[in-house]
């Protein structure tokens, strides 16, 4: 069933809305009174400064951890700039549905690495897993500037988000 682009951004925001609406209600309200015991808004926002010092102190101690954190703030940066430019490259050659089949392929293959690191055991040497994944992701994406084949684009872009799925989850595993 077509909806075309504005049925989707309808859909978008029902389905937002029902979502914000359902964690809403989900959360008990606290009285005013209890509010004013905890502080209120002020002591939520000290508190946040003082967690946030926390988490800079400890970054601060593990330069390890620190430089962890970096590694993962550039690669999501990149990998998010790469994201936005790939559709208008593909929709430069290419109609709306292969576009639609390449990002289905793409996420078979997330699928697939999601799977396989439930059902396996998660590997020691997880940085090193990491590095490798990301050095075959980032061949993919010089792959998906190179190729122009639907064929192509599909098994790139399912190989980058396998090995993108199993290189997260080794990554969230170590924080």
């Amino acid at each position: 069933v077509a909806i075309g682009l504005t049925g989707l951004a309808i859909l978008h925001l029902l389905t937002f809305t029902a979502g914000a609406t359902l964690i809403w209600r989900a959360f008990p309200h606290r009285s005013p009174a209890l509010a004013a015991i905890h502080g209120g808004i002020l002591g939520a926002l000290h508190d946040s400064v003082a967690n946030f010092r926390t988490s800079l102190a400890f970054f601060r101690r593990s330069a390890s951890m620190a430089g962890l954190l970096f590694y993962g703030l550039v690669q999501r940066a990149l990998l998010a700039l790469v994201g936005t430019l790939a559709a208008p490259l593909i929709l430069a050659n290419h109609s709306p549905q292969s576009l639609g089949l390449i990002l289905s392929s793409s996420a078979a293959g997330a699928l697939v690495g999601s799977m396989l690191m439930t059902l396996l055991k998660s590997p020691r040497r997880r940085a090193a897993v990491i590095l490798t994944c990301d050095a075959v992701l980032a061949c993919c994406i010089v792959g998906f500037g190179l190729v122009d084949s639907l064929p192509a684009y599909c098994l790139v872009q399912a190989i980058g988000s396998f090995v993108g799925t199993i290189g997260a989850s080794c990554a969230f595993a170590l924080w």
